[in-house]
């Protein structure tokens, strides 16, 4: 899944912490693989951080790939302070992508507090974190590269977009689907999208509380505009054509609705 996800993007899989495994298909690793880790990890351009990542794996990991530049956590609940200091401290992350954080874990708690290492950051990808006010006002503050923001299923409210547009001004691609509180209104969104500019793809997924002033805003202040994709929204389809019209240099507006 991935491999797919992430095409262009080869892997490395710190071992487990109760054995050396493949963390992708559960099978043990032969001692070819072990003696050939250092080439694989030279190919690596991400880190793959299942549940049960290996300590010592992750660190000779990290020697051995100090140009990693993306990390995906998936789940992650039993990561210490120390191996994420040993991330963000030893690598220069470019990209953080995190499935199923909850609002008690380290992950959860390390993301709310300000760090330098999140300076790089240009992409951030949340789906199913509960915490998500603090985590994402505190990386607004720490990224101020911050390019694409990629959001599903976060417990977040517009507190998050108003942070996000004081602190980042370069944001190109924005995704937001469903939150789990369903608090994302026309002002928060109005306001991330009016502060950036640079603007070229917005997609919107079942947010019921969003109506045609955002388009209407899009249509005022975000000109380099490319792609809409609007999916279970409430718009107008009179709302959704003025946005064909009238944005410049838009590409394609892709609407799907319930039947």
């Amino acid at each position: 899944l991935l491999d797919e996800t992430y095409p262009n993007i080869k892997f490395v899989y710190p071992f487990q912490r109760d054995a050396i495994f493949n963390t992708m298909s559960g099978n043990e690793l032969n001692q070819y693989d072990v003696d050939n880790l250092p080439n694989f990890c030279k190919l690596s351009d991400a880190l793959y951080l299942p549940n049960n990542t290996n300590p010592e794996g992750l660190r000779k990991i990290v020697s051995l790939s100090p140009h990693i530049k993306d990390l995906l956590f998936d789940t992650c609940q039993s990561i210490t302070n120390d191996e994420l200091n040993l991330l963000f401290n030893s690598l220069t992350i470019r990209k953080i992508d995190v499935d199923d954080m909850n609002d008690t874990s380290t992950l959860s708690v390390y993301l709310a507090k300000p760090n330098i290492g999140f300076n790089n950051i240009t992409t951030i990808t949340l789906r199913h974190v509960f915490k998500g006010d603090e985590v994402l006002s505190n990386l607004a503050k720490c990224c101020p590269k911050l390019q694409h923001l990629k959001l599903s299923n976060i417990t977040m409210t517009d507190k998050s977009l108003m942070e996000i547009s004081d602190h980042c001004k370069y944001i190109k691609t924005i995704q937001l689907s469903h939150n789990d509180n369903n608090e994302i209104t026309d002002e928060g969104l109005i306001a991330i999208t009016k502060a950036n500019k640079r603007l070229r793809r917005l997609e919107l997924t079942s947010l019921s509380k969003i109506t045609d002033k955002t388009l209407q805003s899009l249509i005022e202040n975000n000109h380099e505009l490319r792609h809409l994709i609007l999916n279970y929204m409430n718009f107008s389809t009179k709302e959704i054509e003025n946005v064909s019209k009238n944005i410049p240099r838009i590409v394609d507006v892709i609407e799907k609705r319930r039947n």
